[in-house]
Formats: C-alpha cells, sequence, structure tokens
C-alpha cells in the first residue's frame, strides 16, 4: 500500500490575517483538507482534514494525534471520526477508535487554529498511524497574522480641577478601549507618578464602550497608597463584547497645595505598549477668615471704632467676631496681639454655636463651648494671648457644636487723652498668611477751659474789680474771686499760685466747694466746703505763693457734684504803701494748654 500526496492549506484569519501553510508526504497515507484554502471570520478558525489511503488495501489506523512545537497552544484538535460528543480540544489526542470502515473511507481530523499573538505562528502535527510508511509522521503547522486591535484612552487627561485642601478622597475612572474587528487586550500593569496627592484605587476590566467594572478575577482593589499595580488582566474579544476594556480608578486627597501633576501609564500588548494619561489637580486652602462686627450669620459689617469718650470715663465694651468661611475645613484659631495701644484690650475670647437654626438661616442662640478670659488681669484686659481652639467645618451649619467662628470681646478705657489706635492680629490657620489683623480706635477727649470771674461761678462771668481806695494803714480788705472751670467734660486740677508786683496784695486761703442745692432756676445756692488751704496763718495774713493739688469734680455734671468744680481764692489787701499797689495772680492749673491762668488786681492807699 502506498500513498503519495501533496497538501497545502491556507488559513485567512479577519483579525490576524493568518496564513497556515501544511504540507504532507507519505508512502501509505496522506492528509487532505476538504477545500483548498480555509477562509473563516473570527478568532478561532477550524477546517476538517482527512486521513485517506491511497493503496486500497487493507484498513487504516491512526492511533494519536499531537500537536508540538513553540506556538502549539494557538492549534488544538477539535475532534475527529468517531471522537465522542463535546470533545475538549487539546493538543494531544489518543485516538484508538479512528480507523477504517473501507480501504476506501477517509477519517476526518478537525483542527482549529486561535491566534495568541502578532506574527508567525510555529507548530507541529504529529500523526501516530498503522500504515506502510514511517510513523509518527510530523507535518509542520504555520500561520502568520496582523493585529486587529488598537488601544484608545477614555480620557485624554484626568482633571480634578481645583479642590479645598482636607476634603475628603475623591476619584475618577479612565478606561483603555479595545477598538477593532477581533481580538482582545491584555493589561499587563498600571504606574502612577507624580503628586503624592495621587494614588490608584483599583484596576481591572470594564464592559466594553462604559463605565461598568467587573467583578471577582477581572477587579483588584488596591490599598491605600498604592502607586503601582502589577497584575494581568486579559481581556474579552472585541468582536464578542462583554469585558473588553481595561480600566483604572484614581484617587486623589487634596492635602498639597497649588497645582498638582502626575502621569498614569497602563501597559498592555496594544501596538503602542502603554497608554498614557496626564493627571492634574489644585489644592487650595479651603478655609477663610474675616473679621466682622456683626454676628458671624448675618452679612459681615466692618468694625466700627469706639465711641468719643472723655478722658477717664468710664471703660467701654465691643464684640468682633473672626468669621469662618470657604468650602472646606476646620479653622483652628491661636492667639492674638494688641499693638499700638494699652488703651485697648481684649477681655475674653469665646467660642460658641447656636442651638437654632430658623427658616431664614439664622442663629438666634449662643451655646458657649470655650471661654478664654482675661477680665482678671491688670486694667481688666490683656494686650497678647495664646490658646488653641479649633472650630467646625465650615461646611456646616452655624448649629454644629463647638462653632465655626470666633468671639473677641474688647474693652477701651479713655485713660491717655487722644486718639489711640491697635492692631489686633488673631493667629491662626484659616489662610495663607496665619493671621488675620484690624484697626480699632478709642478717642478720649478732655474738654476744659478756666476762666477768672467774681460772681459765683454758678452764676455769669464778671470781670474782677480793684479793691476799694483805702486810708494809709487802715485795716486790711477782702475780696473773693473764683476760678471757674468749664467745658464739655473733663476735670480740673489745680496745683498753686503765685502773686507778684506787690506785697501788699495777698492769698488768705484757697477753698474748694460745691453747691448742695439746685434750684428750678438752676441755680447753686449753698456750697458745701470739701477743702481748704489756709494762709490766714502767715505773716500779713496770707501768703505770695502756695503749692497744692485740688482735683475738681467733671465740668460736664452739676455744681452739686463734690468736690467741685471750680476754686476759690480769698484775697487780702494791705493798704501799707502810699499809691497804687497793682498785683498779676497766676493760679496754676492743667485746665488750658498753658497750664496756667493770671488776672490782674488792684489797690490803692491815700
Amino acid at each position: 500500500m502506498h500513498i503519495d500526496h501533496s497538501l497545502q492549506h491556507f488559513l485567512k484569519h479577519s483579525r490576524f490575517g493568518r496564513i497556515l501553510h501544511l504540507s504532507l508526504l507519505l508512502a501509505a497515507m496522506a492528509l487532505q483538507p476538504m477545500s483548498a484554502a480555509w477562509a473563516a471570520e473570527g478568532l478561532t478558525t477550524s477546517q476538517t482534514w482527512h486521513v485517506l489511503n491511497e493503496t486500497g488495501i487493507d484498513l487504516l489506523g491512526v492511533q494519536r494525534l499531537r500537536i508540538t512545537g513553540p506556538d502549539a497552544g494557538a492549534f488544538a484538535i477539535e475532534g475527529y471520526t468517531g471522537s465522542p460528543s463535546g470533545m475538549t480540544p487539546s493538543q494531544d489526542v489518543f485516538t484508538p477508535s479512528l480507523v477504517q470502515k473501507t480501504p476506501s473511507t477517509p477519517l476526518g481530523v478537525n483542527l482549529r487554529f486561535t491566534p495568541q499573538h502578532s506574527g508567525s505562528h510555529q507548530a507541529s502535527l504529529e500523526v501516530t498511524h498503522d500504515g506502510s510508511n514511517a510513523s509518527p509522521v510530523t507535518y509542520p503547522l504555520t500561520g502568520a497574522g496582523a493585529w486587529d486591535v488598537s488601544a484608545q484612552v477614555s480620557t485624554n487627561t484626568i482633571d480634578f480641577g481645583e479642590q479645598a485642601m482636607g476634603m475628603p478622597a475623591m476619584t475618577q475612572d479612565a478606561f483603555v478601549r479595545a477598538v477593532g474587528a477581533h481580538g482582545w487586550l491584555k493589561v499587563t500593569g498600571v504606574k502612577l507618578e507624580g503628586s503624592s496627592d495621587f494614588t490608584l484605587a483599583q484596576v481591572g476590566l470594564a464592559t466594553k464602550g462604559s463605565s461598568a467594572w467587573g467583578a471577582g478575577a477581572n477587579l483588584d482593589v488596591l490599598p491605600a497608597g498604592a502607586t503601582e499595580s502589577t497584575k494581568t488582566f486579559t481581556a474579552a474579544d472585541v468582536s464578542v463584547g462583554g469585558l473588553t476594556d481595561g480600566a483604572v480608578r484614581v484617587r486623589y486627597i487634596p492635602t498639597l497645595r497649588g497645582p498638582q501633576a502626575g502621569m498614569l501609564t497602563v501597559y498592555h500588548d496594544g501596538p503602542a505598549g502603554r497608554s498614557v494619561i496626564p493627571m492634574a489637580a489644585e489644592g487650595q486652602r479651603g478655609t477663610t477668615v474675616e473679621v466682622t462686627q456683626s454676628r458671624p450669620y448675618l452679612a459681615t459689617t466692618p468694625v466700627t471704632d469706639f465711641i468719643r469718650a472723655g478722658l477717664d470715663s468710664a471703660t467701654q465694651f465691643k464684640t468682633i467676631y473672626l468669621k469662618a468661611g470657604g468650602e472646606y475645613g476646620e479653622v483652628t484659631y491661636k492667639g492674638f496681639e494688641v499693638a499700638g495701644s494699652n488703651d485697648i484690650r481684649v477681655r475674653s475670647v469665646v467660642q460658641s454655636y447656636a442651638t437654632n437654626w430658623n427658616n431664614g438661616g439664622y442663629c438666634n442662640k449662643d451655646i458657649i463651648v470655650n471661654t478664654v478670659n482675661y477680665s482678671g488681669e491688670p486694667d481688666g484686659g490683656a494686650l497678647s494671648g495664646t490658646f488653641s481652639i479649633k472650630g467646625s467645618n465650615v461646611n456646616g451649619k452655624c448649629s454644629l457644636s463647638p462653632g465655626q467662628h470666633l468671639t473677641l470681646n474688647l474693652e477701651y478705657i479713655p485713660r491717655t487723652l487722644g486718639k489711640q489706635i491697635a492692631t489686633i492680629t488673631i493667629f491662626h490657620d484659616g489662610n495663607d498668611a496665619g493671621f488675620t489683623s484690624f484697626e480699632i480706635s478709642g478717642e478720649a477727649f478732655r474738654d476744659v477751659n478756666v476762666e477768672v470771674t467774681q460772681s459765683r461761678p454758678y452764676l455769669a462771668t464778671t470781670p474782677v474789680t480793684d479793691f476799694n481806695r483805702l486810708a494809709l494803714g487802715s485795716k486790711p480788705q477782702l475780696k473773693t474771686v473764683y476760678l471757674k472751670a468749664g467745658g464739655t467734660y473733663g476735670e480740673v486740677t489745680y496745683t498753686g499760685f503765685e502773686v507778684a508786683g506787690s506785697g501788699d496784695i495777698r492769698v488768705r486761703s484757697v477753698v474748694q466747694g460745691y453747691a448742695s442745692n439746685w434750684n428750678n432756676g438752676g441755680y447753686c445756692n449753698k456750697d458745701t466746703i470739701v477743702n481748704t488751704v489756709n494762709y490766714s496763718g502767715e505773716p500779713d495774713g496770707g501768703a505770695l505763693s502756695g503749692t497744692f493739688s485740688l482735683k475738681g469734680s467733671n465740668v460736664n455734671g452739676k455744681c452739686s457734684l463734690p468736690p467741685g468744680q471750680h476754686l476759690t481764692l480769698n484775697l487780702e489787701y494791705i493798704p501799707r504803701t502810699f499809691g497804687m499797689q497793682t498785683a498779676t495772680i497766676t493760679v496754676y492749673h492743667d485746665g488750658n494748654a498753658q497750664g496756667y491762668t493770671t488776672f490782674d488786681i488792684s489797690g490803692e492807699a491815700y
């Protein structure tokens, strides 16, 4: 029995464009295809080949079919004449039942080719038989293919935009789409480089053209902080559908301020071998702090100054708020400093939240959580202080404990004449500068004056008249002159006097007092003496100079307020020098700019 047959076989695949060439030369057995070429249009293509007995003598049997070689996995034996139904394709099949029934009956062998990569595929088919020629006989299997799947990214960039630092993690998905008629992608790894705010959340496969992720073996959830995955995912055939695309989920946690850049690389077996997607984000401070005089739940209003006040008048109080705003985050307040004036101070720092949130969005009841009190300090307040008070998130309502904002209770002590400007700086982490400053001022004024009058100071001012003309050597003559304090606010302190020009005119006493009666006409008609400096015991019954400190009551009050606003000078004239004597009397005080008031008075002895 002798068979001599030459066979050429061609296989064209729409995805791989594969051409498979097989040849066979046997002495007594030949392998022949049913057609001259395979023309399948799928990833997997099959062909039925036939074993022929060309001698027509005896029955030919095949005991084994085996595929070997470097690309054996691309070829498989699907079946043969008499093979069991549902046979699993294999590269090695024992076929004891593959025997001719008659010498002219062909024996069918079903071969399958599934390309595994681009380019040439090389393998061999071994046929073990009981024919007259050598056994087994080896037939070369060759194939060549061109890749028909490309990889396209679903987005050119992954941009998280501007985000407030401290916000919770956010994610975006990117997909590497398998595009083509036949074939599949194999994702071999993912790497993320750049800003540490970017990490990998998960990698895997996704349904063709969609954002639906696979599960199980087609998904790998990565630990926190991961920037690389080396797991391989083999996607489904694009001609079939299903999980055909690579998928990556990236995570962004905004902890760094400013623009952040990254690079996502997905490695695969597509034409370029990788897909690269640039990443971007910008971390921004999520909080702001501004100063307001209105409650922080209302519209911001500018800080107004303390009310202009008289020198040494009562301490004034004012409340200022540090209003925290922004998109996200908490503000921690760390301390304060007052510069520029010792008269403006911080009495207390308060943190609170509002329990009521009505329909208008107004928080109308405060619950105090933290108080730092400085009212026990000298002067009832402090010029600096340190603390650590952390507020609640600015993205919440004012009714969230412990409260977002900070309250400053200020005081102004009007003890320094003129305008006092204080710069108050509050230190915190709510803005880039690390602090917020504002200015506030207070003005203490003193509006007093002093004039000389001969009438009682509660009446209209009258000029001082001279002493009466007296006989030489007669007894002394007495006269009362008043230093009348006026103005709108302040006290006058009288500190002394001096008489110049004549030794015959002297001061017998200085008296401070107030009027106890204030009648309907506004007239003080009864004096109550508070202080008296008496010089009547001096030689000549009076003094030419004297020092003291007599502080009067406020000029803005009534004459009935002790110790009294004015000063009384009781004068004497001793007519012991012939002719006219003129004295200039100077009274020292702080009631005007020059610090004194003078007047002339004369006496004449004949």
